[in-house]
């Protein structure tokens, strides 16, 4: 699937892309600068995103599938992410905490780090469509550059 969509953005074809992969695993295409591009997989569903502008990321999660959702929180998220988590209950709980989860993986992936950055470091507010990451008092330009979106799957879809 990759291959062959790079191939639309690139004229490439499949088997002639050369990858290589940052100090942290994350793929890129050698000898070019764009299109950027990540990958994300669950049970039953792959995501890809593609840009020519900036980096990208994009992570899916299967919200079926268990966990102690307060526990990994408490030990993943920011502080006021892992209060919400908390305070929220039972199937809440796990939505948010995977709406949560979701946006830090993308940001991560996007950043080309993944989970080598700390999670508990920065923090997302409004969690609507639209999500917007909080500024951290470190970086507070930070939080411009970057613009997500989130989409909640019921079934699977097909985009040609």
């Amino acid at each position: 699937m990759l291959r062959a969509t790079l191939y639309r953005y690139t004229g490439i074809r499949g088997s002639a892309l050369q990858f290589r992969t940052n100090r942290f695993g994350r793929p890129y295409l050698k000898n070019r600068d764009t299109p950027q591009f990540n990958l994300s997989h669950t049970r039953g569903l792959v995501a890809l995103a593609i840009t020519h502008e900036g980096e990208v990321g994009v992570d899916v999660e299967d919200f079926t599938r268990g966990a102690d959702v307060r526990a990994l929180a408490g030990g993943l998220f920011s502080p006021a992410e892992a209060a919400k988590v908390d305070s929220a209950s039972g199937k809440a709980a796990k939505e948010l905490f995977f709406r949560l989860w979701t946006l830090k993986e993308a940001y991560v992936k996007a950043r080309g780090a993944g989970l080598s950055m700390a999670l508990d470091r920065f923090s997302f507010g409004q969690l609507g469509a639209n999500p917007q990451l909080l500024p951290a008092s470190d970086d507070e330009a930070e939080a411009e550059r970057w613009r997500f979106f989130r989409q909640r799957l019921r079934r699977a879809i097909s985009l040609r």
